[in-house]
C-alpha cells in the first residue's frame, strides 16, 4: 500500500471520523493504522499527532493502551523532537489511570530510560 494515502484530505477526514466511532475495536484499529504509519513515516507525526493523544482520554481500556504504545514507540525512535518530549509528558498522566494502562505507561519509562 501506499504510505501517501493517510496524507490525503479525505482518507484524514475519515480517520478523524473513525477516531469518534462509538466501537472501541474501531477506534484501536484506527490508532493502530495510523501509529504503524507516523513510525514508518515520521514526516506524517504533525498531521495525527493531537488526534492519537486526544485518545488518551478514551473511556476504552484498549485504546488507551494503543495510544500509549504508539507514544513510547514515537519516543524510541525519535527521542529528541519536540513530540516525543510531549509524548513524555502526557506518558506521565496515565501512571493514575486504570491499572493495566499504568503498567504500560511505567514500562515505557522503563523501555526509554534503562534499555539500550
Amino acid at each position: 500500500a501506499d504510505p501517501s494515502t493517510l496524507e490525503l484530505a479525505g482518507v484524514k477526514q475519515a480517520v478523524h471520523l473513525a477516531l469518534s466511532e462509538p466501537s472501541i475495536a474501531v477506534r484501536e484499529a484506527t490508532l493502530d493504522l495510523i501509529g504503524q504509519h507516523i513510525l514508518s513515516q515520521p514526516q506524517c507525526v504533525p498531521i495525527y499527532y493531537e488526534a492519537i493523544v486526544k485518545r488518551l482520554g478514551d473511556v476504552g481500556i484498549s485504546v488507551r493502551k494503543r495510544v500509549v504504545r504508539i507514544l513510547r514507540d514515537l519516543c524510541l525512535k525519535e527521542p529528541g523532537s519536540p513530540h516525543a518530549v510531549d509524548a513524555c509528558r502526557r506518558l506521565v498522566s496515565r501512571v493514575v489511570d486504570e491499572e493495566e494502562v499504568q503498567k504500560l505507561a511505567l514500562r515505557a519509562f522503563h523501555e526509554l530510560w534503562f534499555l539500550p
